[in-house]
């Protein structure tokens, strides 16, 4: 069984002391039992048991994109929208996660995700019979699996799936399902690191075809750092810079909206330490500062993992 795990989480799992005395092990969930069938170690089962528990309640209710819920909050204010905008300041990825095996060889590793984006979204839009402004704050989990294959030295392959689950102030609702694979390379060239990230993910708003229909997201990202020369407590900082650019190729907007939607970019400063940088027990390897922009999109992003 692995021992390592990034996150700490509420229960601990029954150990064969509790069958003594007349009192029995509880039985197993069916969705834990499922797990257990995969070969998911006891922990990863129950918690890979509490994110299916999860999901199944709280889809119904509210769900949206993290990275499309602006556009998602202005079709939901009108449908006849000549022009908007879209300034936000997000806290992004906040890297919440379960390791459950590590890859080793030709052996996949295997992970249980759930990243938390937190949003504040100042909106605006020009329609036929006036303009509209709106604030919305969000909150979005995205609870997955992601499957990890070294590819030589360098790259790391990861295909994945998800679910995202979020609640925002306008009252949107819906689920967006998503899968895809993202791969992630690194090499040194000197003192300078750079990490090259590419993904692609398709995603479906089952629940919210009335304003979107079903899309592809292709990323393309690049960071550089360089040791700084300065610690942080024993933690020895690298700082650079990173640039991202995601590209919507088939993204259908509904009848009368006369903005379209293709690409949105990227850039900002990084920072990372050696060991990870921690903060009350949560892992951070990476953080970024970043301004966001392209077509209604603008805004700055705290992050605190490089997105592939």
């Amino acid at each position: 069984m692995p021992d390592r795990e990034e996150l700490t989480v509420g229960w601990k799992a029954p150990d064969a002391s509790m069958a003594i005395g007349g009192t029995e092990t509880p039985a197993a969930t069916a969705p834990e039992a499922r797990a257990r069938r995969l070969g998911l170690p006891r922990p990863a089962s129950r918690l890979a048991a509490a994110v299916v528990c999860a999901v199944a309640t709280v889809v119904p209710g509210m769900a949206q994109d993290a990275e499309l819920e602006p556009l998602l909050s202005l079709l939901a204010m009108s449908r006849d929208i000549e022009s908007a905008g879209a300034q936000s300041l997000q806290l992004y990825q906040i890297p919440l996660s379960y390791t459950v095996r590590e890859p080793a060889g030709r052996s996949l590793g295997v992970k249980l995700t759930f990243p938390v984006t937190l949003g504040t979204h100042e909106l605006t839009a020009a329609t036929s019979v006036g303009d509209l402004a709106a604030r919305v704050e969000s909150a979005t989990i995205t609870p997955g699996l992601e499957l990890v294959f070294r590819a030589g030295e360098r790259w790391t392959i990861k295909p994945f799936g998800e679910v995202e689950l979020g609640t925002a102030t306008d009252g949107l609702s819906g689920a967006v399902f998503a899968g895809g694979v993202r791969a992630l390379g690194r090499r040194d060239y000197g003192p300078v690191s750079f990490t090259l990230g590419t993904a692609v993910r398709y995603a479906s708003p089952r629940s919210r075809r009335d304003l979107i229909q079903d899309y592809t997201t292709i990323e393309l990202g690049l960071d550089g750092q360089t040791p700084l020369g300065v610690a942080l407590g024993k933690h020895r900082l690298r700082g650079g810079g990173y640039a991202i650019v995601r590209y919507f190729p088939d993204l259908e907007l509904p009848e009368g909206v006369l903005f379209d939607i293709g690409r949105t970019y990227e850039v900002g400063l990084s920072f990372a330490g050696s060991p990870e940088l921690a903060i009350l027990g949560l892992k951070l390897p990476w953080i970024g500062l970043g301004y966001r922009f392209g077509d209604l999109f603008t805004g700055y992003r705290i992050s605190f993992s490089f997105p592939f």
